[in-house]
């Protein structure tokens, strides 16, 4: 029996009267838990465990988890958190919160939380994956668990999540992003401790959606291309609703078709208020980012933006190299025209994770479709996502993580030799398909030449080395600049022969002109 409880009990014996009961027991004088302290929750190991919530001004509230009990009391607006001691992974175990009255959540396991976050290929679920029905089908696993944040865009942060736990099987899995289920299944294998996966996506959306305002606007471009323009596409969303609202009611009032309704407005920072702010507290050992399609207008802007968003969700954890794990977009849409936004994504992409500390990138161009912005092929995005979390974050270091990169360009005799990093036991081209479009194995492809003009032809190349490859055109007689699937949908086959394909790059900074 509660303290407020029993309170009500007792003045029902001494007095009556509604208004006396009622201030007995104040509006939300109870305990309570953030959504992400649920049953069957996943924290996160080895590092201390902070557990916060509500309760009546000044009242004592005692936490217990394990073997370990934390008393606090509230302040002035009835706020509350307590600190816990790290813990080693394991688990089963109740984590109790008592104060007026007792909150308890049952079967708390101890092992590595993640955060996967983008737009909608990390939002695909596995139901839609390839292969998805017999993945599912074997995807009993009590250790790894889902926690999928439910949609939600406020001006302001929030103060929680609509979320629940779910242990994985084939009644939960189906539904939860297959990038992050390959990711967690991978490193069940790797590192058998409980892995939770923390799912917050939403397709079709923009990386300043998930940007902290206060991030955007202390840079003045960042707050030029995407703060100040916003209030004119507020405005606009704003007059489209008003003539939808007011064309529904006609519509119903005639008889006639419902008309669309507008697309549903992303105010800057308004994912980042609802779905990433109110789990800022919650401990991580790292995070999965898919995203930058809604972005590829804008390469440009998405070159300073991805590296901000990054550096602002690490300071608001206070942990300034929390693991992030990119995922580079795979090959998309047209080369006609010479369009060239998704490889300057690309480039920006790669480029952030070369300059900033504990980001790592998975290249997928081989996981691409032409026509379809969701490839389903959704396994090697997660399991490469994997592999450099066990390098990165778990220390295997002689794993080889990444595929072929570029080193350097050599220029002599009317042909061009690129050497290349992370190689591996050595370069290879790989037959089969690349991005569904057959390839050989008997020659390279995807490889262009320049001269001093700028203009680039397709090139003969092939693997003179463990780790260079030669690139030629006849029409080129002295080359200047090679590039390598650095087009929107490139079809390229070059990888090492640990099983990864070789990252696009160019070595020009031009997009078109002489070339110096």
């Amino acid at each position: 029996m509660t303290r407020c409880f029993r309170d009500r009990v007792a003045l029902v014996a001494a007095l009556s009267g509604g208004a006396l009961l009622a201030a007995a027991c104040p509006a939300g004088a109870d305990v309570t838990l953030p959504a992400v302290f649920g049953d069957g929750a996943v924290v996160q190991r080895d590092v201390p465990l902070p557990v916060w919530g509500k309760a009546a001004p000044g009242e004592v509230v005692t936490v217990s988890f394990g073997a370990k009990t934390v008393r606090i009391t509230t302040g002035a607006d009835g706020r509350w958190r307590a600190v816990l001691p790290a813990f080693a992974a394991g688990g089963p175990f109740e984590l109790a919160v008592q104060g007026a009255n007792r909150v308890t959540r049952k079967d708390i396991l101890i092992g590595d939380v993640y955060l996967c976050s983008g737009q909608s290929n990390m939002e695909l679920n596995l139901g839609r994956a390839t292969n998805g029905a017999e993945t599912i089908s074997a995807s009993n696993d009590p250790l790894l668990r889902f926690f999928r944040v439910a949609r939600a865009q406020p001006a302001e942060v929030a103060d929680d999540v609509r979320a629940v736990w779910h242990p994985s099987g084939p009644s939960t899995s189906g539904g939860f992003s297959a990038v992050g289920y390959f990711f967690g299944r991978a490193l069940r294998k790797a590192e058998h401790v409980p892995i939770g996966l923390i799912g917050s996506y939403v397709g079709g959306t923009q990386a300043q959606a998930w940007t902290r305002e206060e991030a955007l606007t202390a840079n003045p471009d960042l707050k030029r291309r995407y703060v100040d323009t916003d209030a004119a596409g507020q405005a606009r969303h704003d007059q489209q609703m008003a003539a939808y609202t007011a064309a529904l009611a006609q519509a119903k009032t005639d008889g006639k078709r419902e008309p669309q309704k507008p697309y549903n407005f992303q105010r800057f920072s308004s994912l980042y208020n609802g779905m990433i702010a109110p789990l800022n507290d919650f401990p991580i050992r790292g995070v999965l980012w898919y995203q930058g399609e809604s972005n590829a207008g804008d390469p440009t802007g998405y070159a300073e933006l991805l590296p901000t968003l990054i550096s602002d969700w690490r300071a608001r954890r206070h942990a300034p190299e929390l693991p992030f794990l990119v995922v580079q977009l795979p090959a998309f849409g047209t080369n006609a025209g010479g369009g060239l936004a998704w490889a300057e994504l690309r480039e920006h992409q790669a480029e952030t994770a070369r300059t900033l500390p504990a980001v790592g990138m998975a290249v997928t161009l081989d996981a691409g479709t032409q026509h379809n912005i969701h490839p389903t092929d959704k396994e090697p995005v997660g399991e490469r996502l994997a592999l450099l979390a066990r390098k990165m974050i778990y220390g295997e270091a002689l794993l080889v993580v990444n595929g072929p990169t570029y080193r350097t360009l050599q220029i002599g005799a009317g042909k061009a030799v690129i050497t290349f990093d992370n190689v591996g036991d050595g370069l290879e081209a790989r037959g089969g398909t690349a991005s569904g479009i057959p390839v050989s194995a008997d020659t390279l492809t995807g490889f262009t030449v320049a001269g001093a003009d700028g203009k680039f032809v397709p090139a003969t190349a092939r693997v003179t080395g463990k780790d260079t490859v030669e690139v030629s055109a006849s029409s080129v007689a002295a080359p200047k600049a090679v590039r390598y699937g650095f087009v929107n949908f490139p079809v390229v086959n070059l990888w090492n022969k640990n099983g990864l394909p070789a990252a696009p790059f160019r070595t020009d900074t031009q997009t078109a002109g002489e070339i110096k």
